[in-house]
């Protein structure tokens, strides 16, 4: 995330300094840091199998890491596209609700009951 930042002041303030203008950097939060939950997980193997897709790595923000500092096997999946969440004109697709409970029922069969 540093990197990040630094990459980001190194094309801006010299911009900046051409014009004469003053500026001030402050990130508004320190950054949400990454996790992994290993892909022999007994959750990440049963999600594989209850949703017939590999387990792979997104690049997005969630609170699975605090989730799992909490010692809480952590994993993120959910109905829809990436594409449409988080948008103005948000939404799942109705089809997709049913496979999603389906897998949600797998789910607290394994590790619930």
């Amino acid at each position: 995330m540093e990197s990040l930042r630094q990459a980001i002041l190194s094309k801006v303030r010299p911009v900046a300094e051409r014009r004469e203008l003053s500026m001030e950097f402050e990130p508004l939060f320190d950054g949400v840091p990454p996790f992994e939950t290993p892909a022999d997980a007994a959750l990440v193997k049963a999600c594989e199998k209850l949703t017939g897709h590999t387990a792979h790595a997104v690049a997005f923000a969630t609170e699975a890491p605090w989730l799992q500092k909490l010692g809480l096997e952590t994993l993120v999946m959910g109905p829809g596209s990436i594409d449409q969440a988080h948008q103005p004109d948000e939404y799942i697709e109705l089809a997709q609700l049913e496979p999603t409970i389906r897998i949600l029922k797998g789910l607290i069969r394994q590790f619930c009951l």
